[in-house]
């Protein structure tokens, strides 16, 4: 998104991949120190389906079945069975079975991937959560986005924490909070939780 706004997703190979981690952080810090808004989207089930392809059927050979069969000549006919009396409808053969597996062309596809693969286009519950880290002053364009979304229909009822840090203690924390708090309620934005952290230029312990 342009012209000051980095997506990315999340990445959950951290642990088994270092170098790419490190490129990964790297890339957040380039972002943040050129006062972009970085976004970061996670799914349980990430945001790569390839695997799911993988299972592919064979073609379909009927066609060039049929072609070499027009032109023969002795070809079977379907024999056609009269009976008198009604037939009767089986009820339960008439109900189409319930199967796991959805067929698209060619490939076997699990209902659960599909529906995995549709998560943005169903209704979102309060176990969706939306976090804003407000590092620094953009205008409010890092608060507005999860505004926006929040306003639809599907993420209406998604959680949305809030979470900013302050390089004093935490009494100016506090001052942080309320001055937020305050803000927040100027701009009728709605949040579920309200976050400020202390001691931002702390030098990290090794625990």
């Amino acid at each position: 998104m342009r012209p000051n706004v980095v997506f990315l997703g999340f990445k959950n190979d951290w642990l088994t991949k270092p170098q790419s981690t490190v490129d990964y952080f790297n890339m957040l810090h380039d972002a943040l120190d050129l006062n972009y808004g970085v976004g970061i989207l996670r799914l349980q089930s990430g945001l790569d389906f390839t695997d799911f392809f993988g299972q592919d059927l064979p073609e379909d050979q009927d066609d060039d079945d049929d072609d070499d069969n027009e032109d023969s000549v002795d070809e079977e006919k379907p024999e056609k069975f009269v009976s008198s009396s009604p037939l009767r409808r089986n009820s339960k053969c008439s109900q189409p079975r319930q199967s796991n597996v959805v067929m698209l062309k060619n490939t076997i596809l699990n209902k659960g991937a599909l529906i995995t693969m549709n998560v943005f286009h169903s209704k979102h519950s309060l176990s969706t959560i939306i976090d804003v880290w407000w590092l620094f002053d953009d205008g409010g364009l890092t608060l507005l986005l999860p505004y926006l979304l929040r306003r639809r229909k599907r993420w209406r009822h998604s959680q949305f924490r809030i979470f900013s840090c302050v390089s004093g203690e935490k009494v100016d924390a506090e001052k942080q909070h309320l001055a937020m708090a305050s803000l927040l309620k100027k701009f009728r934005i709605n949040y579920t939780d309200l976050h400020v952290l202390h001691g931002l230029n702390k030098t990290p312990n090794e625990n």
